[in-house]
């Protein structure tokens, strides 16, 4: 069911609520929503912020043992892992770095 939305139009809604989704629907699929994770980490309501931060902390450790759920053809496990945690990273990078003390140690992993 969560495979059937977009984060990439979810994220551009004026409701944080709704952006707060797009960030739980594109952290499942880090791959495909790249640039939503990108510019949910940029988004103006600091609580849309916090809660990429906590998902994207966690799905970091499940990321590297687990397979990564995509639908693109040709690209192999292996691939598919090292291409969730390059962006999981960048966009937890970001995070670190974020005006809010609470979003900062969410992206650290110092508050669950």
């Amino acid at each position: 069911m969560i495979a059937d939305l977009d984060a990439t139009l979810l994220s551009g809604h004026t409701l944080p609520i709704v952006r707060q989704l797009a960030t739980v629907v594109a952290v499942a699929a880090p791959m495909r929503f790249a640039l939503a994770l990108q510019a949910l980490a940029t988004d103006s309501d600091s609580t849309v912020r916090s809660l990429l931060a906590h998902r994207l902390f966690a799905a970091q450790t499940l990321v590297a043992g687990t397979a990564v759920v995509t639908e693109e053809p040709g690209v192999d496990d292996e691939d598919r892992r090292r291409a969730s945690r390059e962006i999981i990273s960048e966009v937890l990078e970001a995070l670190t770095n974020d005006v809010r003390h609470t979003v900062r140690r969410a992206a650290a992993g110092l508050d669950s």
